[in-house]
């Protein structure tokens, strides 16, 4: 009775809160069924529910549906599940896949969208990565997409016209994203600077274009730019609260509760809590369950594989919520709520640092500073102080915010539910050692500094200047008296140990000193050095560097400290105190162009540039959205380098529900390989086939096992967790170049069929060389692996058709090798397969023949299952299963002059690890070994290269394969020598340069070289006198800081051998053209050039002009697009189709003029169509073909391009942050 008297008294209290929600509007459902409607005795009704489920609140009792408005249209989502986020929802609606998807863990900004939600009957717009927002989270919440910012037919946002004026894309994957964090951003601050705009894009990366146009574009909106300010075309929704489409949209009423209580049938449990209360109460009942408190849910982007029994969502606690400044006995604090987020938190900073414009706040600027390198500017806007705070405590996060707090001495104000909801306040450390099993923190506090004599400084170092984890961060606040003397210091040290550690020690033992005197330095780095000791980290090692930054960041600390006291510091060390601040980028390009040649030459925007920006194209990994019956796919992979697979059971797989199969190398109708025909030899080779799905060998972790298919992505890939794999004969993998080498793992050169590596090139005498020289230096170059990061990850989606036949829809770089393996595989013939490539997000290489791994995957489960199947990989499947750049290695011995920098003799050795396979690795070696001369010419040289074999993923293609890595390798050695010989570097290179007519190692003469005459231009537009006198007066008077000026030459041989491509042409009756070619659009603009030669060789305008799609059928056996040559081959075949349509017409033009005087020719759209109406009628064919092979030639290339670059680079030599 007593526990019922209580309830009643509960729900009573709910009454009042249900009255305010206007609950009786609208219907709710009990947890056991059954209507609630309004009137009757509802307090009856709650009792009976409370006996009949549980002792909880009816908050937390009922279900509901989510209600968001997205882009002005009101969807309502009963039961979402507690695990899924607003992308995986929006990625379901066909209308919504502009809002892209790649890490799924808030790192690229591909997925931003703006949420808007009234606060205090405010509303508030913020940016947000929607892969991380739970949709559960979204009730009551506005969200606007990229959809709602126009399209091309209605009209354009000015924010996405400007992105492709200034040619802010390419491959066009990233580029909603980019534009949804712009326009977010001037929703809050139509008048930014340019800082600002660079500072808010900080969360979004574009891997293809560069950053400066895409940042050019966003800047022209700052203060001062004589662009006008951004608008939103008439008939778009983009404008969100302004715009006329949204005036009037309201959520329903009942939908502003702003949450829903709990979703039932869910795994984790959800639910959301209103009040301080509820979360005690929550927190009782459910005591034995462990349970994750989510404000932005933001740590799911960093820890995946959470796993918790309740998702409890506290965003919306009010006293969770509350900021203010409390003033206490012994000084002022300021009271952060749990639940408020960094931006919040930011913004109340600089809110208060105004308003307490005294030495309490001194510590706000510098604070704000570091603050604002915390992650992105998407992840602050959602993710609260305390959860980042937690993370240490739960995953030993390397957290900078836990590291300025502490050091700040911020304690923590803790509610214990299980204890009568006792409340006690404990320092920000003791959290690391307290169990925080069912507690919860209310707040935190953060004390304000008591004099003038205290002063906050902090750094940081990173892999990158923004978004990127603290390698190590330091933080001290320090009290300097009048008299030198340290009254008070607190020292924190993140990524030294495993969590934030204050070097309580070093603290004590230098109270009472004077700061000023000569002994204080080294006794507080003595008391680090045996203080403070890198431990193991999970995250990273560079143990070595972490162990130098003890020291060295605190010497940084040391020298601003004495900067901020007042102290004298020598001019050529004070740098060292400084801190680094990036300045606002700029640049400027120079190009020529030719009016007699327009619309060629002309600087015009991408064709496809305004649909990428407003991302109304779609990509493959859209297309699983739109299609109905779609299945998806998710990999089950190989989790050991070197083994046998003894079993696979999938009996849990299957049985998950949304389950529909599995296809694994049994599945295979023919061929159960992914080498193409140029490694035929080697699929009959157990040891040397690169299988579709593995059979039993293991020769890497990330070995394809099979693939499971079910009704929606979520379903495939929880089931695909579930498989068990055992193994046997596992043994330890190589797992690296330098190991493969010091232990002879080469793939074998005598495999009949199997490609070969060329030379070795030799030229001259190595004896003779060496004996000429007087200085000799032998090394080994290392260059490691580098991950493709293509925004659009591998994908490919299979059609099973009528009469047995396959339509395969690929991000593939080469549809018609696609087309010619599947066939193979399936045991068709290819002209029942058709590979569609409309464009690709980000290829480098990757997709040459690494694309072929999930389309094959795909058109299996199509032709098993007779129904569209999608592989999208996951970040994590596209870096287990596709290899990345080859590393390669160098060893070299160099012989030189050391008087004149002449070399003359030079002896290397090239190795590159293939990974587990061959496929791309021969080839991408002979490339490195045509390109090992770069621009020198060495009279005495030679040059061998060794494959080596690793228990990694199969190495493929990246951008420049092999001739990147040997001209790095080149270009290290001419740097070696001039710190050798104490020569200019650019001397060495210059001296040792080509001449016209001298002949390569690899036998082709160099009949054009003008590497010199570019750069006495280069070095006269740079000033590369003053600029070199420049920097040595920089370095002379800094010590820690200093600039280095870097002159680098390359040769890049182009080769067009043997390359195959087609255009086909149409000309339609109303005079509009089609032209479809065989390249693949990746964000070189190869449909632009295309079109604009096209426009040239006919005379029409480029507006008559489409490109249509590419595939295997239109253009069948072309090659892929590569090698920097798809571009310039396909024009040249479709300016042999115009000139075959020119010739056709020829008859009709020279009638036309003979009856007319005034016929113009073909400068006109009216013109040009009479000549089509004309040509029609007469019969006239107005299709046209093109086809292009270049046979091979005597040497490599069929021309090499030549460039230089100067580079002025900035380096703190303590940290090694650096700056160009």
């Amino acid at each position: 009775k007593a526990q019922e008297r209580k309830s009643i008294e509960a729900y009573k209290r709910v009454l009042g809160t249900m009255d305010r929600m206007s609950v009786g509007a609208i219907p709710l459902k009990p947890m056991l069924g059954g209507g609630m409607r309004r009137g009757g005795d509802v307090t009856d009704k709650l009792k009976k529910l409370y006996f009949a489920v549980s002792p909880f609140p009816a908050t937390l009792a009922f279900t509901g549906s989510i209600t968001i408005v997205v882009d002005n249209k009101t969807y309502v989502i009963d039961n979402p599940s507690a695990t899924q986020t607003l992308n995986d929802w929006l990625r379901t609606k066909k209308e919504f896949t502009g809002t892209k998807r790649m890490c799924a863990e808030g790192g690229c900004g591909s997925c931003t969208v703006m949420i808007i939600e009234t606060v205090n009957g405010v509303e508030e717009k913020r940016s947000a990565m929607s892969c991380l927002v739970p949709i559960a989270t979204c009730n009551g919440k506005k969200i606007v997409t990229v959809r709602s910012l126009g399209n091309v037919r209605e009209g354009l946002s000015t924010v996405v016209q400007r992105l492709g004026e200034y040619n802010g894309s390419q491959c066009g994957y990233c580029s909603p994203g980019m534009v949804m964090q712009m326009h977010s951003f001037l929703e809050n601050n139509p008048n930014p600077t340019r800082e600002q705009v660079e500072r808010h894009l900080d969360g979004n990366i574009c891997r293809c274009t560069g950053y400066k146009a895409i940042l050019d574009a966003f800047k022209s909106f700052a203060v001062g730019e004589k662009l006008e300010v951004p608008t939103i075309p008439s008939g778009c929704c983009g404008k969100s609260s302004q715009c006329c489409k949204t005036k009037s949209t309201e959520l329903p009423e009942h939908s502003k509760r702003l949450f829903i209580p709990r979703i039932l049938n869910s795994s984790p449990e959800w639910y959301t809590v209103g009040s301080v209360s509820e979360l005690q109460l929550l927190i009782t009942q459910h005591r034995s369950q462990s349970k994750k408190l989510i404000v932005g849910n933001t740590s799911s982007g960093i820890y995946k594989n959470e796993k918790w029994d309740i998702l409890v969502n506290i965003g919306l606690i009010p006293e969770l919520l509350g900021k203010k400044m409390v003033q206490a006995s012994n000084g002022y604090y300021f009271e952060i709520g749990a639940a408020v987020t960094i931006t919040d938190f930011i913004q109340y900073l600089e809110t208060m640092v105004k308003s307490v414009p005294d030495y309490r706040t001194s510590w706000i600027p510098p604070f704000l500073e570091h603050a604002h390198l915390i992650a992105s500017n998407q992840i602050r806007n959602v993710g609260s102080v305390f959860g980042n705070l937690f993370l240490v405590y739960k995953y030993q996060f390397v957290s900078d915010m836990f590291t300025l707090l502490l050091a700040l001495g911020a304690s923590l104000t803790v509610c214990s539910p299980l204890e009568n909801n006792k409340v006690y306040v404990m320092d920000l450390q003791n959290l690391l050692s307290t169990d925080m099993t069912n507690q919860f923190v209310m707040n935190i506090r953060i004390p304000l500094f008591p004099s003038s004599s205290f002063q906050f400084i902090s750094h940081k170092t990173m892999l990158r200047h923004s978004n990127a984890h603290a390698l190590v961060s330091v933080a001290m606040v320090v009290s300097v008296e009048n008299t030198r003397e340290v009254n008070y210091m607190r020292l924190v040290y993140t990524g030294i140990a495993k969590v934030p550690t204050i070097a309580q020690n070093t603290c004590n033992s230098l109270l009472k000193r004077i700061i000023s005197t000569s002994s204080f330095l080294p006794f507080a780095l003595e008391s680090l050095e045996k203080e403070m000791v890198p431990q193991i980290l999970s995250t990273y090692d560079y143990k070595e560097y972490r162990k130098a930054m003890i020291s060295n960041l605190f010497y940084k600390l040391y020298v601003g400290a004495l900067i901020n006291a007042k102290i004298s510091v020598p001019a050529r060390y004070a740098s060292a105190g400084i801190k680094y601040k990036r300045p606002v980028s700029t640049g400027v390009e120079t190009y020529g162009s030719m009016k007699e040649e327009f619309p060629v030459s002309y600087p015009i925007e991408k064709l496809e540039a305004p649909k990428q920006a407003s991302g109304d194209l779609v990509y493959n990994y859209d297309i699983g959205n739109h299609i109905k019956d779609m299945l998806f796919g998710s990999y089950i992979l190989t989790t050991v380098a070197v083994g046998e697979i003894q079993s696979v059971d999938v009996s849990k797989v299957l049985a998950v529900p949304g389950v529909v199969g599995w296809v694994n190398h049994l599945d295979v109708p023919a061929m159960n390989s992914v080498l193409v025909d140029e490694y035929a030899s080697l699929r009959s080779l157990p040891q040397w086939n690169e299988e579709l799905f593995a059979t039993g060998r293991v020769r890497c972790a990330g070995q394809v096992i099979g693939v499971v298919f079910a009704e929606t992505q979520a379903i495939a890939d929880a089931a695909a967790l579930l498989a068990q794999v055992t193994y046997k004969n596992v043994q330890k993998g190589i797992l690296s170049l330098p190991e493969a080498i010091e232990k002879g793992s080469y793939f074998p050169d005598n495999i009949p069929g199997a490609p070969t590596v060329a030379g070795p090139f030799v030229t001259g005498n190595l004896n003779t060389g060496f004996s000429q020289a007087n200085m000799i230096i032998s090394d080994t170059v290392y260059l490691p692996s580098q991950y493709h990061f293509t925004m659009e990850l591998q994908t490919a989606t299979a059609l099973y058709e009528e009469s047995s036949e396959l339509t395969v829809y690929a991000s593939t770089q080469w549809p018609s090798i696609q087309q010619h393996l599947i066939s193979q595989q399936i045991g068709i013939q290819s002209n029942k397969i058709k590979v569609i490539a409309k464009r690709v997000g980000g290829a480098y290489g990757s997709k040459i023949l690494r694309a072929n791994i999930p389309a094959s995957a795909a058109a299996v489960a199509a032709w098993k299952f007779q129904r569209p199947a999608c592989v999208n990989m996951s970040l994590e499947q596209n870096m287990a299963i596709i290899g990345k750049r080859h590393p390669m290695a160098c060893q070299y011995k160099v012989g030189v002059n050391a008087q004149t920098g002449q070399v003359t003799a030079i002896e290397l050795v090239f190795f590159i690890d293939g990974g587990s396979g061959w496929e791309s690795t021969p080839d991408t070696m002979n490339q490195g070994m045509l390109s090992g001369d770069n621009c020198y010419y060495f009279p005495n040289y030679k040059l061998s290269g060794k494959l080596c074999y690793t228990n990694t993923p199969v190495n493929t293609w990246f951008r420049g394969p092999g001739c990147i890595q040997a001209i790095f390798f080149i270009e290290a050695i001419m740097e070696r020598i001039a710190i050798e010989t104490k020569l200019p570097a650019d001397q060495v290179k210059i001296t040792n340069f080509y001449k016209s007519g001298q002949v390569t190692p690899f036998g082709q003469t160099i009949q054009y070289f003008n590497l010199n005459s570019l750069t006495t231009q280069i070095k006269s537009l740079v000033d590369w006198n003053s600029m070199n006198a420049a920097v040595k007066s920089f370095n002379q008077n800094n010590y820690f800081i200093k600039q280095g000026l870097s002159f680098t030459p390359v040769k890049y041989g182009i080769g067009l051998a043997g390359a195959r491509y087609g255009v086909t042409l149409s000309v339609f009756m109303d005079g509009s053209i089609e032209v479809i070619h065989s390249g693949i659009e990746v964000g070189q603009g190869i449909n632009t050039k295309v079109a604009q030669v096209v426009a040239f060789e006919l005379g029409v305008p480029l507006s008559l002009i489409n490109v249509g799609t590419s595939s295997s059928s239109a253009n069948p056996n072309a090659d892929a697009t590569g090698g920097s040559i798809t571009s310039g081959l396909n024009c040249s075949v479709a300016i042999d189709c115009c000139k075959k349509l020119n010739a056709r017409l020829a008859p009709i033009r020279a009638i036309l003029a003979a009856q007319n005087n005034n016929f113009k020719g073909l400068n006109a759209t009216k013109t040009w169509q009479e000549v089509i109406t004309q040509a029609y009628n007469a019969g006239v064919e107005l299709k046209t073909t093109g086809w292009s092979f270049v046979p091979p030639p005597s040497s490599p290339f069929t021309y090499s391009s030549y460039g230089v670059a100067i580079s002025r680079v900035q380096i703190d030599i303590l940290t090694s942050r650096r700056k160009r």
